[in-house]
């Protein structure tokens, strides 16, 4: 008995940039006992699944649309995916797997319904695919989430003005507030003037700049990016921020 591909799932996370995400998707019971009544098969493949059945099946039989859940191997993913809710409680979205075509859906917090479930679970996708088709795909996407980014600089003159610089002049910097870390130390702060989305390897670049009087000098070339849980809540804005600590 010949298997033929019915169709695919492929996820992908802004996060992760081209790599495959921590993630993989599971068919539920009642998807899993439907495909395996045809004679097909379910494989997980790194960043996604294959679903196949044999030549000659008719998928008409199965009880569309098929639910399956996006389960994450890492507990990153809550704190660096948009649109995701509480713990437990898992956002659910239609996906469309089409044939001569992939059909991209992005995961946004645009999704009202909800299911609870176990911590683990991201999402629950709600998957119709064309019975009379074969060899399809779907591209499920999931957005990174946009933090304001506060760096924090620590030592060096006091009396050098600095800023903080995109080097491509997308992203502006603007002068914050100084804070009195638990350490004693007082931090001159930098927040960008709007959120920036999280990568695990940024495209942006940015650097440290003293403002002298023959010109700028670069201080530290290329910033860091802050860590994903890095968080906290802006006592004047009441904005969440990812801090970043520099070291002078």
């Amino acid at each position: 008995m010949r298997i033929a591909r019915f169709f695919s799932l492929t996820l992908r996370h802004r996060f992760w940039g081209g790599r495959p995400p921590p993630l993989h998707v599971v068919p539920v019971r009642e998807t899993a006992d439907g495909i395996a009544a045809l004679g097909g098969v379910i494989k997980a493949v790194p960043g996604g699944l294959i679903c196949g059945v044999p030549e000659g099946a008719d998928p008409a039989s199965l009880d569309m649309p098929l639910p399956f859940d996006v389960v994450a191997t890492d507990p990153v993913v809550a704190s660096v995916t948009e649109g995701l809710g509480t713990l437990g409680r898992a956002p659910i979205f239609p996906v469309t797997v089409v044939p001569q075509a992939t059909d991209t859906v992005r995961l946004s917090s645009d999704s009202v319904e909800t299911l609870v479930t176990r911590p683990d679970v991201v999402a629950r996708l709600l998957v119709t695919a064309d019975v009379a088709g074969r060899e399809l795909s779907a591209s499920v996407e999931f957005d990174s989430v946009a933090r304001i980014w506060t760096y924090n600089v620590i030592g060096g003159d006091a009396g050098v003005p600095l800023s903080v610089r995109d080097t491509a002049g997308a992203v502006r910097f603007e002068a914050a507030a100084e804070r009195t870390l638990p350490t004693g130390a007082v931090a001159r702060c930098f927040r960008s003037a709007d959120p920036i989305r999280l990568r695990e390897r940024p495209e942006d670049r940015f650097e440290l700049v003293s403002e002298g009087p023959v010109g700028p000098r670069t201080l530290v070339p290329i910033l860091p990016a802050p860590a994903p849980t890095a968080l906290r809540k802006d006592p004047a804005s009441g904005a969440i921020t990812s801090d970043i600590y520099v070291t002078l």
